[in-house]
């Protein structure tokens, strides 16, 4: 039945009925308040009484005002039963939880959670980026800071222990570790009644043939970080995103394949002790910068100032010259708009290379926007994952008016090892 609202003219009775809002327990859906408002053309602002307990209707037959009582299932969601402010943490740093104890309709108490001032970006989502190597801070201005933790295998450069073993044996699990060598084929064999197949999994391998296990991190992984083979070969595949037989520093969290379903790998061999650890989950890694590491092929890409709207793609050679020290060969790069004149004589170079922990150096001849003669720029490019990448430029000839500081040449590099 459709509740009706008081007559205007029982006005003892409409005071029992708002009186009656405060009784504990109390939820019907029958009007409690009088038709306070007999002005025509009300509209739903107008009709806001204030009061919590109520649902405030502007009536468009009549232009009046009516205001039910709300039942407790139509207040506002969710609505959670406390005694305690203990009972409404929501998990959000970002409100001020308490158990409204003081509820003025009569239904009980409840859970309220207000907006906490000044609280927003990273203090309501949080910071962490997946990497155990560093520490996640959230800032003042809502924005997240990563931190490279101490005593943590972070960053590409040389590795923290002298051999595999050292990771296998004296690392327990959980352990954060960073490792030099290169990556070979890891057999994992499975045989049905069709016959065996193989996947092919990487394994970093040391200079001794010791190797570890590796497995990505959900941050890195990659559909083709493993291969699948129809049988099991000798013969390394190629396969990315780690390229067999290259050199690399790999770096992430030491853990027990053992306590993993693995299989061919659920005994140790006969007679010899299980290595408390024998799998690297792999957080990031990049190549070595060494001299006989980074021989092999490149693909590239190159830009210049003197072409700003340009990106040319060229090839690189790194190889021992004959002196033994590494140089690399760049081709010339692919343009074809720009005539051979503008970028050719340049190109191809072969300059020697310098070699640190992470980064390589090389002078680099380029086109230029200056007349006069200048020594060629320097070139100086990182090393992660699979690429070397960074900026060149030589002297700098003055600031233009937007401040940026101009060079007679300058632009960016970036060469990825082919497999």
């Amino acid at each position: 039945m459709t509740p009706r609202p008081l007559s205007p003219t029982l006005p003892l009775l409409a005071a029992l009925a708002l009186a009656g809002c405060l009784e504990a327990g109390r939820t019907g859906a029958t009007s409690d308040t009088l038709e306070a408002d007999t002005t025509t053309g009300c509209t739903a602002e107008s009709c806001d009484d204030g009061d919590p307990c109520t649902w405030d209707e502007c009536v468009a037959e009549t232009g009046l005002c009516q205001h039910w009582q709300a039942p407790m299932g139509a207040r506002e969601a969710p609505w959670v039963e406390c005694s305690a402010d203990t009972e409404c943490d929501d998990g959000d740093p970002c409100t001020l939880d308490r158990c409204a104890l003081d509820d003025a309709c009569g239904y009980g108490a409840r859970c309220v959670h207000e907006a906490a001032d000044g609280c927003y970006g990273c203090q309501q989502t949080g910071c962490d980026d997946g990497n155990p190597c560093t520490l996640d801070l959230c800032l003042e201005d809502g924005s997240c800071d990563f931190v490279p933790a101490e005593d943590c295998a972070y960053g590409c450069g040389g590795s923290d222990v002298t051999s595999h073993l050292d990771a296998l044996y004296s690392m327990t699990p959980g352990a954060s570790v960073k490792l030099a060598g290169f990556v070979r084929a890891d057999y994992e064999v499975s045989c049905d009644g069709d016959g065996c197949g193989c996947a092919t999994l990487p394994a970093l391998a040391d200079g001794t043939g010791d190797s570890i296990a590796l497995t990505p991190s959900p941050s890195i992984i990659d559909a083709q970080w493993s291969c699948s083979q129809d049988h099991c070969i000798n013969a390394s595949p190629l396969c990315e995103p780690l390229h067999y037989d290259a050199s690399y520093w790999v770096w992430g969290t030491i853990e027990d394949r053992y306590a993993y379903p693995y299989a061919g790998g659920a005994d140790a061999p006969s007679g010899a002790p299980r290595p408390p650890s024998d799998l690297l989950r792999v957080w990031d890694y990049c190549l070595q910068t060494t001299e006989t590491a980074l021989i092999g092929r490149y693909s590239g890409t190159f830009t210049t100032n003197a072409y700003p709207d340009l990106t040319f793609t060229l090839e690189g050679v790194m190889a021992l010259d004959d002196t033994g020290a590494l140089a690399l060969t760049l081709s010339e790069p692919d343009c074809p708009t720009c005539g051979q004149t503008a970028i050719g004589y340049a190109f191809p170079q072969t300059v020697p290379v310098e070699v640190g922990d992470g980064w390589i150096s090389f002078a680099l001849e380029t086109p230029t926007i200056c007349n006069a003669l200048y020594p060629p720029p320097v070139a100086t490019l990182a090393s992660h994952r699979n690429t070397l990448s960074g900026s060149y430029q030589n002297a700098p000839i003055g600031t233009g008016s937007d401040g940026d500081v101009a060079y007679c040449a300058a632009g960016q590099l970036s060469l990825t090892r082919l497999p």
